[in-house]
C-alpha cells in the first residue's frame, strides 16, 4: 500500500498489567487511510491470530534474542531478578524455550483475543509531541486537538 514509512510493536511488563504498543510512521496526508488499516491489521491478529508460519518465526526470534541477552551480566541479573518477581523463579531462563515453543497457535489466538479486545488504542501526532493519557471513561473522546482516544 505504501502508506507507512515504519510499523513495529513494543511491550512493557510488570507485576500489573503492562503495555502493548503498536506504532507507525506515516505522511499526514495519509493518516485516515492509514488509521484504517492499521486498526483492520490489530483487530486481524485479535481474531485470527498469527499463521503457524509467523508464530514459529516469533518463537525463534524471543528464543534468540533471550539467549542474545542473557551473554551480558547485567542482562541476565535484570530477567533473573524480574523472573524471580513475577513468580516464576530466578532460574526460568532454563525454562523458557520449552514454554515459548510449547504456545500453539490457538493458545496465541486466544490470548491475542483476550487482550486486544478489551485495549484502549490511542493516535497521537508526534509533531505536535502531545501526551495521550486516557482511560476507559474517555473512550471516543477527544483528549487533545492532536490525539484521539478511542476503544478496540
Amino acid at each position: 500500500m505504501g502508506l507507512a514509512y515504519y510499523v513495529g510493536a513494543s511491550e512493557m511488563q510488570g507485576l500489573v498489567p503492562g503495555l502493548f504498543a503498536f506504532y507507525l510512521g506515516t505522511d499526514p496526508q495519509k493518516i485516515e487511510p492509514v488509521k484504517t488499516a492499521f486498526l483492520d491489521e490489530i483487530h486481524k491478529l485479535a481474531n485470527e491470530g498469527l499463521t503457524p508460519v509467523e508464530l514459529q518465526r516469533a518463537k525463534k526470534k524471543l528464543i534468540g534474542q533471550q539467549e542474545i541477552a542473557n551473554q551480558s551480566n547485567d542482562a541476565f541479573g535484570y530477567h533473573c531478578a524480574l523472573d524471580e518477581l513475577y513468580g516464576l523463579g530466578f532460574d526460568y531462563y532454563k525454562r523458557l524455550e520449552t514454554d515459548v515453543n510449547a504456545v500453539t497457535p490457538r493458545r496465541h489466538q486466544k490470548s491475542g483475543c483476550e487482550i486486544f479486545s478489551r485495549s484502549a488504542v490511542c493516535f497521537g501526532n508526534r509533531a505536535t509531541a502531545q501526551l495521550c493519557q486516557c482511560n476507559r471513561a474517555q473512550t471516543g473522546e477527544l483528549a487533545s486537538r492532536e490525539t484521539e482516544i478511542t476503544y478496540a
